[in-house]
């Protein structure tokens, strides 16, 4: 009968993760599709659904965080029901700006029926994410007009120089006739009321030049409205004739409070350039322990893309331990020395043989009998 062996479980595992993990690199990398310059496309789908002097309807998102739990399970299919002609991110769709975090968003935007326009914030441009939102995107600031609104996005993160997005933003609008101006950046320009345990200046558009510069371009340009992520609530202010809102409820940290809860904006533009927005509140929640796996999951999957060399070490050591433990379980140990030896190099030579006992005649034994026997068959020889 075959004795089963503790360790077969943990040997059989290791070897299904070694297999899995080189099985799951081959399908990432070989099998996935990958994507680039995907604004491009979402601005033909825009200009399809929206004809020039039509009124649309488009929602606004912030804060995404790559939430699977939250955005791509609840809020989405709200989206895809609401019968809107786009959806815009103020920033941060990202938890990071990692290869991983950025092919799981394009997993999770595939998911919606309508196009999807995405601001550069802050999450975007950590960890060398700038070059992939440009690769796999587009550029970090740009502009579009659709129906009779003019959509604008800036860079808040630093990675463009803030004095030529100005510019540029004064000569785009010097030429401009459309009815509504909407601005979308990252980081807010304006404060709102916090609680001072989670007020942070570099939440807020930085440096303060630019924060004031871009305020009076914003009154001089006649700009209707203003939306900004970076923070986890929903506020709003009025300046001048401007309309400042900033969202965060889409996806990542909330705290329940009044001004801090998952949420999106619904904005109405009409033709003559109208604007009306309202909130529109999710009530939901994600368990804590569906929280932690789905951030394990990241982790697993942020494995991926960090380069082959730890992919290799990874798999390596998985290796190494099935390998061990292939040599515990099945490969039989030989507890007796090997006396076999080649005679060859002693042959035709005479031998002298000493033997060592404290056993020995004239005590009657097996073990003195024995050597009698062999000192007698080596002296015949």
């Amino acid at each position: 009968m075959t004795r089963f062996h503790p360790l077969r479980i943990l040997f059989y595992l290791c070897l299904l993760i070694v297999v899995a993990l080189v099985g799951y690199k081959f399908y990432l990398n070989f099998l996935t599709q990958d994507f680039e310059a995907v604004h491009s496309e979402q601005v033909e789908r825009i200009y399809e659904r929206v004809e020039p002097g039509s009124p649309m309807r488009f929602a606004v998102v912030g804060n995404i965080n790559n939430s699977v739990g939250i955005f791509e399970r609840r809020m989405i299919p709200a989206l895809n029901n609401a019968n809107l002609d786009f959806v815009v991110s103020a920033g941060n769709a990202v938890s990071g700006g990692g290869e991983d975090k950025y092919r799981a968003l394009y997993g999770t935007l595939g998911n919606l029926q309508i196009p999807y326009l995405l601001t550069f914030g802050a999450h975007e441009f950590e960890d060398f994410g700038s070059f992939r939102f440009y690769e796999h995107f587009g550029p970090h600031y740009y502009s579009i007009r659709t129906g009779n609104t003019r959509l604008i996005f800036l860079d808040s993160t630093g990675k463009t120089p803030w004095r030529w997005q100005l510019r540029w933003l004064r000569d785009l609008l010097a030429q401009d006739t459309s009815n509504a101006r909407i601005l979308f950046i990252g980081h807010p320009p304006i404060e709102h009321d916090q609680p001072e345990l989670f007020r942070d200046e570099d939440d807020y558009l930085q440096p303060e030049p630019f924060r004031t510069e871009l305020m009076a371009a914003i009154q001089e340009l006649d700009i209707d409205l203003v939306f900004s992520s970076n923070l986890a609530l929903y506020a709003e202010q009025t300046i001048g004739d401007t309309r400042f809102i900033t969202t965060g409820g889409a996806g990542g940290l909330v705290f329940n409070t009044d001004d801090s809860y998952y949420h999106y904006v619904e904005v109405s533009v009409s033709p003559d350039g109208d604007i009306q927005h309202q909130v529109n509140a999710m009530d939901v929640g994600q368990h804590p322990v569906w929280k932690r796996l789905e951030s394990l999951w990241f982790f697993i999957y942020s494995l991926f893309y960090t380069g082959y060399l730890n992919f290799i070490l990874i798999v390596s050591v998985f290796l190494a331990i099935t390998i061990k433990l292939y040599q515990l379980i099945f490969v039989g140990k030989n507890y007796y020395p090997d006396y076999d030896l080649d005679p060859t190099p002693w042959l035709e030579k005479p031998l002298r043989v000493a033997m060592f006992t404290n056993n020995y005649l004239p005590f009657i034994g097996g073990v003195p009998i024995s050597i009698e026997r062999l000192r007698r068959g080596l002296e015949s020889h």
